[in-house]
């Protein structure tokens, strides 16, 4: 199953699709957590350090993932969750080891390459699309790539659902029964 899990700013992804990934690993299937957010600065490393606590407890094994998704070999069949694209975009566009110009396709090679390495794959994403402010050329630019990716990802997936304060709203299920 492909699971695609977005929202804004706190509010409650994260937590959404590690409850999902854990739920559909049970207690047969290792669970990889693959971090894309490199601790550039204070923010960052506290940001990592919570999601760290978070994950304690739940058998994930975190794999370093902040560009070249596409060149990622997982040690076994499993459950994946990618937290989170729109930092991947971004790696991607604007690091001097990422993608550049190429990063929408350096993403979904990445993603088509889990989905044959997993039986699970969950991706989660940050809804930045409501602003409504103007920006730079080459931060519009990442918004229609990121923008791109989640139309992608939406129509790819089996399950996708929004999480807003807290409560998971579900935009799609293709599948009959749902682990959470």
């Amino acid at each position: 199953m492909f699971a695609f899990v977005f929202g804004g700013a706190a509010s409650g992804k994260s937590e959404y699709a590690e409850a999902l990934a854990v739920s559909l690993a049970g207690s047969a299937l290792p669970r990889f957590y693959l971090a894309t957010m490199r601790p550039m600065d204070e923010e960052s490393r506290t940001r990592i350090a919570r999601h760290r606590t978070m994950r304690q407890g739940k058998s994930f094994q975190s794999l370093e993932c902040p560009h070249g998704l596409g060149r990622l070999c997982l040690p076994e069949r499993g459950v994946v969750l990618l937290e989170c694209l729109s930092t991947l975009a971004a790696n991607e566009q604007f690091s001097l080891e990422g993608a550049g110009e190429n990063a929408v396709c350096a993403i979904l090679e990445g993603v088509k390459s889990l989905l044959q390495q997993s039986e699970h794959l969950v991706v989660v994403s940050n809804s930045i699309f409501s602003d409504g402010i103007f920006y730079d050329p080459n931060t519009q630019r990442y918004l229609q790539n990121l923008g791109f990716l989640h139309q992608r990802f939406a129509s790819w997936a089996n399950y996708v659902v929004e999480v807003v304060a807290g409560i998971p709203l579900v935009i799609k299920d293709s599948e009959k029964e749902r682990p959470l």
